[in-house]
């Protein structure tokens, strides 16, 4: 499997809405702050001319066997690009939406976690994917206003994918945990829980602030830094990685890590 992935300052990952072709070709596309995108293509992706995905936006490329980023192709800062091959011979479980998002404690996440098995190119429907709250006491149900449990066990649809709505517990400041599992593979997603209020049940995306005082003990933390506490997605030393990132990492948030700045490529297979 290959994958490559810019990293940019964020928890999220935000990629709805996959297209589909056997062969995709993305010409004089600029990617603005606020889009979140999913290009799936069959076979093969190619970008041709100025391709620009700007600080803000949150695009994802995934092909069967070939993924070509022409030399017009240039990611901003703070952008979230994230492009992948997977290994021909072996079912893959992916995201494709929904992980790292910030909701009011008590409730839904506005968006579903949106998980696909694929094997290649093809989509594996009736394949059972099981999800499991590890940490942070929320509840995940199959739509959203169930009741929810902590363990919900779905089967992929005709195009392999499937959706669990996640609702966080009433504790604001707690990072959860879900663990996702099917064709012996598994992913941890990661949804934060805050204290602002809705008119309904859905969540927030990243707004790049919560109103929450303390994370799993981030707060100690960035004051300890001379850090906003209420800022988690703030990159205080612009090098890509967020306060609350640096945090979990165990990283110096006033050291600029010009390693994490640039597109890397990881080749798993070679």
């Amino acid at each position: 499997m290959k994958i490559f992935r810019y990293l940019a300052c964020s928890a999220l990952l935000l990629l709805p809405a996959v297209q589909r072709a056997d062969e995709t070709v993305i010409e004089n596309r600029t990617y603005e702050s606020g889009e979140h995108v999913s290009v799936a293509g069959h076979d093969t992706i190619e970008t041709n001319g100025a391709v620009t995905v700007k600080a803000g936006a949150d695009v994802f490329y995934a092909a069967a066997r070939q993924i070509t980023l022409g030399p017009g192709f240039h990611v901003e800062q703070g952008a979230v690009f994230r492009a992948w091959v997977p290994n021909l011979d072996d079912a893959v479980l992916f995201v494709l939406d929904g992980d790292g998002q910030t909701a009011p404690a008590g409730s839904f996440n506005a968006r579903p976690f949106d998980m696909a098995v694929w094997h290649g190119s093809t989509p594996l429907p009736g394949q059972s994917v099981t999800f499991t709250v590890e940490q942070g006491g929320g509840l995940l149900s199959p739509t959203p206003a169930g009741q929810g449990a902590s363990q919900l066990t779905l089967a992929t649809d005709a195009d392999g994918t499937v959706l669990a709505y996640y609702r966080h517990g009433s504790t604001a400041g707690v990072l959860s945990s879900i663990r996702v599992e099917a064709v012996g593979k598994n992913l941890t997603l990661k949804s934060l829980s805050n204290s602002e209020t809705t008119g309904g049940t859905g969540g927030t995306g990243n707004t790049g602030t919560t109103a929450t005082s303390d994370v799993n003990g981030f707060a100690a933390w960035a004051l300890a830094h001379g850090l906003d506490p209420n800022a988690p997605y703030a990159d205080t030393d612009g090098d890509g990685i967020c306060n609350l990132e640096e945090y979990l990492q165990d990283r110096d948030p006033h050291t600029r890590d010009a390693s994490l700045l640039a597109l890397e490529i990881f080749s798993p297979n070679q």
